[in-house]
């Protein structure tokens, strides 16, 4: 819950106004695939009739180049006007602040977040700690009131793709909250929950966790003695990103982090991500299929960073697999646990060998069978069979392993 007396104060009328800036760009796009599929389908009409065609094509082409501009700038005065209508209504509590709405947002920006970032959009989330469906700065009256009991073992949790903070959480048997940081929490550590735009590449979202992390580390209410990274998914990568980057920066906290967790990290990439990029790849060969080769392509560039689970720099994963990073070796001061779940009983069921957690196999999870392996080093390993990628989040046989490795 948040500490008492605390309100949100968000900015929901840019929120609303940027909804509006995001219908007009999605209607563009919409848009330009269908004048692409049409232009091919009129392209190959054309090129069957011949030179005979060729006055009837002078006339289509003007005429749809007409069309498409029109339709274009009335989706962008669309977008724009209904944000401006409906920005009256705001009442100046962040969407993000609802349970419905933050995971809107959340999934929003793992579609179009390094857009909506390069923009400064209001619906583009910053990497914030989070309490109580709350932002909490980093400031030293602004930690301590948010964390009243805080102790000197802080264990920090990063979500993964479309999730939020409140992805962590769910009900026990009686009804009640319950996190790892709740199981944590015997052994003296104090969980600390952060959101951040996942659509954003990887290496961005690693810096800015790298300066968050100096900074809550620095003005914490007590001072810090152990420090423990527990990342999901691609939450993982971007803990593995930051402790490189706050080590190069010579930050203070990489010292302090005794052990870090990756839950069904994707290492070695995702097959979902892979797949996409195949696909994309095989209709944008044919004229008439290349608009949905291009809708594809619309994914962010954290999506795209997924395809080889390495860090791809400025390109968002488009660069060739020999151009690629290995990515940053795991921070050898601390202990390293990847974790990794999968839908069969067994790892030989014929659901874990194929789907492995219905997301990330169980090699790449582990980070094993790869020539990339070897900058991941040395580290434990752990399969939880029967449980999927989602699941990871709040399985309890996670949480009592969690509790015993971080002790």
């Amino acid at each position: 819950p948040a500490p008492p007396g605390w309100q949100a104060t968000g900015v929901q009328r840019e929120e609303v106004e940027a909804l509006g800036r995001v219908g007009g760009l999605l209607a563009e796009e919409i848009t330009g695939w269908a004048e692409q599929h049409h232009r091919a389908v009129a392209g190959r009409a054309f090129r069957w009739v011949g030179p005979a065609g060729a006055p009837v094509r002078v006339v289509h082409d003007a005429v749809a180049d007409g069309a498409y501009r029109g339709v274009r700038a009335l989706g962008r005065v669309v977008g724009r006007g209904l944000g401006g209508l409906l920005a009256p209504l705001a009442t100046g509590v962040p969407v993000s602040a609802s349970l419905v709405g933050g995971q809107a947002v959340a999934v929003l920006d793992a579609v179009l977040g390094d857009r909506l970032d390069d923009e400064g959009s209001a619906l583009s989330l910053p990497m914030v700690l989070r309490v109580g469906r709350t932002d909490v700065g980093t400031d030293r009256a602004a930690l301590a009131a948010a964390y009243p009991g805080a102790t000197a073992r802080v264990v920090v949790f990063v979500h993964g793709l479309g999730h939020t903070d409140l992805s962590w959480l769910e009900r026990d048997i009686v009804g009640e909250p319950w996190s790892y940081a709740h199981a944590l929490q015997p052994a003296g550590w104090t969980g600390a929950l952060v959101r951040y735009n996942s659509g954003r590449r990887i290496d961005a979202n690693g810096a800015s966790l790298a300066s968050l992390l100096e900074a809550m580390t620095t003005a914490w209410p007590r001072p810090v003695a152990d420090l423990a990274l527990v990342g999901h998914s691609m939450g993982g990568l971007v803990i593995r990103s930051a402790c490189a980057q706050g080590t190069d920066a010579g930050h203070a906290w990489p010292a302090l982090v005794r052990s870090c967790v990756y839950l069904g990290s994707p290492h070695h990439g995702a097959p979902l991500e892979q797949g996409a990029d195949m696909v994309a790849g095989l209709l944008g060969r044919l004229p008439e299929t290349g608009a949905i080769a291009t809708a594809l392509r619309l994914r962010s560039a954290g999506i795209k960073n997924l395809r080889h689970g390495i860090l791809a720099g400025d390109r968002g994963g488009d660069a060739a697999v020999d151009d690629l990073l290995d990515g940053p070796a795991l921070l050898a001061t601390a202990r390293h646990h990847l974790v990794a779940g999968h839908l069969g009983l067994t790892g030989r069921h014929p659901a874990a060998v194929m789907l492995g957690d219905l997301v990330v196999r169980e090699a790449s999870a582990l980070g094993l069978g790869h020539r990339r392996a070897a900058a991941l080093g040395p580290c434990e390993r752990a399969t939880f069979p029967a449980t999927s990628h989602h699941a990871l989040l709040h399985d309890r046989r996670v949480g009592n392993a969690l509790a015993g490795w971080l002790g």
